[in-house]
């Protein structure tokens, strides 16, 4: 590598990656490797010169593709490359401490990193008229999370705040995140745990192969200033030690990245009934790091009649006027209170609501096409 050369790495999202480089458009690292593997495989017996390149953008999806063994010897493909520039997007450790081991003294790297997006005083505003708007029977979590989202809005707060729902499942716990993250801006990231086996979760956690998927990885790329982690409560406990320093320092480190999170909002959903539960569940030494803990409560019947009116409402918003004339929406309303009064599941709630309504408008409509046909024969 020249002396010359300049080394940027970058830590953050794609798109954002793609924004701070494309005035510095320059070869793909491993274009430009392939091209010196080829030459130097047709020309044994003479010194190959290969040319300096002005830029090299080496992308996050590219490490997946370089051999394990490649990783170690990574600064030695850089060097035969001799660029002027050097751009790297989220790197594993490995290559960001080899390089400033081979290069130190003839290139310092300067590090840039996405500023993700933060709860402000404007945002707690937001929320407070956003959460009555849209959620139902759950009052308590609005004054709750206005106090722990509040922390986030001091300038100098640089580790995130961690929350724990708990309740019963489909109660507004995800919607909550959602919300939240809606006004914050930017696509959710969101990870199911009961996705996870054991095998498969323990390389997700901490590490496996660097071309295998991770948490880490995951943090690097999201593009949110909100942090998901569904089901919190499928995690085995033997994964728990890995989420300290995370929810502590806003630290994540496997055995490919270290990730600084910084000021997030990192939520964890669970089915536990109470805050006891989630003390005896998670431990002493989990259970302290949490910020907050927010119940989510059961719905009631007065709670689910209005939720079914909203979805009604929702359902009827997205059909076509010649559809709507074929529906008697109160009578709908009525019938559906009656069907779904004992589901205390807004998902269920929102799935029985419009098959209810579809096979209502598919009866009126097959209806209707018999009535015109049977005019037309006469």
């Amino acid at each position: 590598m020249s002396p010359k050369t300049a080394i940027t790495i970058y830590y953050g999202p794609a798109p954002w990656f793609a924004d701070e480089v494309k005035m510095q458009a320059g070869e793909s690292f491993l274009e430009a490797v392939r091209s010196d593997e080829d030459q130097r495989n047709r020309i044994r017996t003479e010194e190959v010169q290969v040319p300096e390149y002005e830029r090299l953008i080496v992308e996050s999806g590219d490490y997946a593709s370089i051999a394990e063994h490649a990783i170690t010897n990574f600064p030695s493909h850089v060097q035969r490359l001799h660029p002027g520039r050097l751009l790297l997007h989220n790197p594993p450790t490995q290559i960001d401490r080899h390089l400033k081991r081979v290069f130190r003294g003839k290139s310092t790297p300067t590090t840039i990193r996405h500023e993700y997006p933060t709860v402000t005083s404007a945002t707690l505003r937001a929320f407070e008229d956003a959460f009555e708007k849209r959620m139902v029977g759950q009052a308590h979590v609005k004054q709750a999370m206005l106090g722990a989202m509040y922390p986030l809005t001091r300038k100098s707060r640089s580790a995130p705040v961690v929350v724990m729902f708990y309740g019963p499942s489909g109660v507004g716990k995800t919607e909550t995140a959602k919300l939240i993250n809606g006004l914050l801006g930017g696509d959710l990231m969101r990870r199911q745990f009961s996705m996870y086996h054991s095998e498969r979760f323990g390389s997700y956690v901490f590490g496996g192969s660097h071309h295998e998927q991770s948490l880490a990885n995951d943090l690097l790329v999201r593009e949110s200033g909100v942090i998901l982690l569904d089901e919190f409560d499928k995690a085995h406990s033997t994964f728990h030690s890995a989420f300290y320093e995370l929810f502590d320092e806003g630290v994540y480190e496997d055995r490919n990245y270290r990730v600084i999170v910084g000021p997030a909002l990192i939520i964890c959903t669970s089915n536990y009934a109470s805050e006891d539960e989630v003390h005896r569940a998670l431990g002493d030494a989990l259970y302290s790091r949490f910020d907050a803990l927010i119940g989510f409560k059961a719905l009631g019947p007065a709670e689910v009649a209005t939720v079914i009116e909203g979805l009604v409402e929702q359902v009827f918003g997205h059909l076509d006027p010649d559809e709507v004339v074929l529906l008697d929406r109160d009578g709908i309303s009525q019938r559906l209170q009656a069907v779904a009064s004992r589901e205390p599941n807004i998902r269920r709630l929102r799935s029985i609501t419009e098959q209810y309504i579809y096979r209502t408008l598919a009866a009126a409509s097959l209806a209707t096409d018999e009535s015109d046909k049977s005019g037309s024969d006469t």
